[in-house]
């Protein structure tokens, strides 16, 4: 699966909030570097995996927002947020690292 931030806008767009959608273009005409591009899709698809620095212990979304970042993320091969909003360490920055090497549209110094 060679996934594009052009494909996750067209093709995955019943999975993202209007939110999502608009951070996700702004990654799209932004020019960085590599990391920055990948941070940057990183916390405009999985914010979740930092909500969790607005609260002590708990998870802060609610069940049915859990439900629906849960379906984002099986849509996207990665595993479920657990009972405290956690994502899986790392599979979200090695998922965006290969969207953002797929898009082509950073600039990485070799």
């Amino acid at each position: 699966m060679h996934l594009t931030i052009g494909k996750i806008l067209k093709e995955y767009k019943e999975y993202l909030t209007d939110y999502e959608i608009e951070q996700l273009r702004k990654v799209q005409r932004g020019k960085t570097d590599f990391a920055a591009q990948v941070k940057q899709l990183q916390l405009a698809l999985f914010a979740e995996e930092w909500d969790f620095m607005m609260d002590s212990a708990s998870n802060p979304m609610s069940q049915e927002a859990t439900n629906r970042v849960n379906r984002k993320r099986k849509a996207f091969g990665m595993n479920p947020v657990d009972a405290s909003g956690f994502g899986a360490e790392r599979s979200s920055k090695l998922f965006c690292e290969e969207v953002v090497r797929h898009t082509k549209n950073y600039n990485e110094l070799l």
